[in-house]
């Protein structure tokens, strides 16, 4: 990867080496520079940070199945943290099952549901075969934001492990989508101070009868 900015840690390697056996590490490697803070700087600074709702859908429908999200940056390290923030805002119940490069050489030979790449590397039939990103372009997926995806855009990234703590004191357990997800996540949003918007106001009223008796004191 040869003039690819990434955000790689300082085990590997950027040229080839003679010696294919691995030395036993003495334990886990170093954090990277990737973290909440830097990922919230990030989207404050970026162009076409509006456009994360759309992003924040898409990678929830690729994981569901649906197409996968090529997401084309000047660099790999700005894939990278994109990618970061789409992790850290969908919460562990989605995010662990998300699959993941922030770089592809040959995008149409990576099984991923989030595949990075560089402008020049986009293939010609990205508009069928992927849901697009390209934020300095202002480029974003044409299926629209789920009112989820919007509320945890709003929120933020140093503000979401709160509210999905407090979405899981509500949840059943078996929420898997954004659809699952809204009414607890509205629910506890609501309770952080959050003005609802009126699809997050009906999705709380059309679930909480059927749950209300389940729910902890």
């Amino acid at each position: 990867m040869t003039g690819v900015q990434t955000c790689a840690l300082p085990i590997w390697r950027a040229v080839a080496v003679d010696d294919s056996t691995l030395p036993e590490l003495p334990g886990p490697p170093p954090p990277g520079r990737i973290d909440r803070a830097g990922v919230q700087a990030f989207l404050d600074a970026q162009q076409g940070r509006e456009l994360l709702p759309q992003l924040l859908t898409a990678a929830t429908r690729a994981v569901a199945g649906q197409r996968p999200v090529l997401i084309v940056s000047p660099n790999a390290a700005d894939n990278a943290w994109w990618i970061a923030a789409v992790c850290y805002l969908l919460g562990d119940g989605i995010a662990r099952r998300l699959t993941f490069t922030t770089y592809s050489h040959r995008p149409a030979y990576s099984p991923y549901h989030l595949i990075g790449t560089l402008p020049a590397l986009a293939p010609p039939e990205v508009g069928d075969r992927y849901a697009l990103f390209e934020p300095a372009a202002g480029r974003a997926p044409r299926d629209g934001a789920h009112p989820l995806a919007t509320l945890l855009a709003d929120t933020g990234v140093m503000a979401g492990p709160g509210l999905w703590q407090q979405a899981a004191a509500f949840a059943s357990g078996r929420e898997q989508s954004l659809d699952d997800w809204l009414p607890p996540a509205a629910l506890a949003a609501a309770l952080l101070g959050r003005i609802l918007r009126p699809e997050e106001a009906g999705s709380i009223a059309r679930w909480l009868p059927g749950v209300a008796r389940s729910m902890p004191s």
